[in-house]
């Protein structure tokens, strides 16, 4: 059994400062859905410039302020949506109308102005649903495996930082490119997937400035194993996994068509590992 590792943070020891962190993100979604709607509606509708300057700038207000109003007074809310996966992708899903409206205006069926208007909100709802619920899966995880956990083992979570560094370069140099050539819809689309390769990446744990968030870990709990990265956590409950193995150096949790992989040479002891996720699947199977 491995011993604790020390880490900048902890959410089971110390109080969750990543409820402060879900209620600005929460601000931040609502501020971008209420400000996104407001403003395609207001192109689509040909308003004047005072109004396309100023509803969504109330809006933008209106929803950071609502939903941090939410968020506080619902404590229990992160919890609530990162608890399935349904609820999370719910949140994002919100992204979707706006998607709809840029494919409308690409396929010729509404005006440019207004599907680039459609596509930057679904990029910023999208964006900002996403943090809210990888977020909120963080907070749901830290409330299912309260106390310290059976073993830790240290783990790194896989990078490709020859690949990170080239789309770093490209990424920025395509978005430019298309907005020189007078083309924003590709500029702009370019632009969101670079904004979510990031975000994707911090969450994921690839990024990680300096000794910033949580040592990266494996903890095994007596109801399931936790992934710990930098700045997220997922679960995965013991009654959800049909066996555990090391095949083809990778450690690999069976659980149907959501698997969890490993790779061996990213785990401190694998074979350590298995045997305890063994032990405690077991003991799983015992409990009546």
């Amino acid at each position: 059994m491995a011993g604790r590792l020390p880490s900048d943070s902890d959410p089971e020891t110390e109080p969750p400062s990543s409820d402060e962190s879900f209620r600005r993100a929460v601000a931040g979604y609502a501020a971008a859905l209420l400000a996104g709607t407001a403003l395609t509606a207001a192109v689509a509708l040909n308003a004047s410039t005072t109004a396309l300057v100023g509803v969504p700038s109330v809006a933008l207000a209106v929803g950071a302020v609502a939903g941090s109003a939410v968020s506080s007074r619902v404590p229990d809310l992160p919890i609530r949506l990162g608890r399935t996966r349904r609820r999370r992708a719910a949140v994002q899903s919100a992204a979707i109308p706006f998607g709809v409206v840029t494919l409308a205006a690409i396929l010729g069926r509404a005006d440019d102005a207004l599907g680039l208007t459609a596509l930057a909100s679904a990029i910023a709802v999208g964006l900002a649903g996403y943090v809210c619920s990888r977020l909120a899966r963080t907070r749901s995880v830290a409330a299912t495996t309260p106390g310290e956990p059976i073993a830790t083992y240290r783990w790194q979570p896989p990078r490709s930082p020859t690949l990170d560094r080239l789309l770093l370069v490209m990424w920025p140099v395509i978005t430019a490119t298309n907005a020189f050539a007078g083309d924003w819809f590709r500029a702009l689309l370019w632009a969101g997937l670079g904004l979510f390769w990031l975000a994707s990446g911090f969450a994921e744990g690839r990024f990680r400035p300096g000794r910033t968030g949580t040592s990266p870990e494996i903890r095994i709990y007596e109801n399931g194993l936790v992934k710990r990265r930098p700045y997220t956590a997922a679960f995965v409950p013991w009654d959800d996994v049909d066996r555990v193995r090391l095949r083809e150096g990778e450690l690999v949790l069976d659980r149907g068509l959501f698997d969890s992989r490993f790779d061996s040479d990213d785990l401190e002891t694998p074979e350590e590992v298995l045997a305890t996720i063994e032990q405690r699947l077991s003991v799983a199977v015992r409990r009546p």
